[in-house]
């Protein structure tokens, strides 16, 4: 637990904005085969509209945490 949060300590805001990219970009990833590869397994009907709007989710929260923001008042 100590080792974590001398980590956490250790990175700058703009680090940790890099790190969050990162991860949702995986939990894009991940969403995309699994969440994809269960409704295509269950023939669940208008599946592409579901994982169409997963991704919109993820797209938009990349945008929010990406370098380039135009808000950086926020962050």
């Amino acid at each position: 637990m100590k080792d974590e949060l001398q980590k956490a300590e250790l990175l700058s805001p703009a680090d940790e904005r890099q790190l969050s990219f990162f991860r949702i970009t995986a939990l894009w990833a991940f969403s995309e085969s699994a969440f994809g590869g269960i409704l295509h397994a269950f023939k669940i009907p208008f599946r592409g509209l579901f994982i169409a709007s997963a991704a919109v989710l993820f797209i938009s929260l990349i945008a929010l945490f990406s370098k380039n923001n135009k808000n950086k008042n926020k962050f």
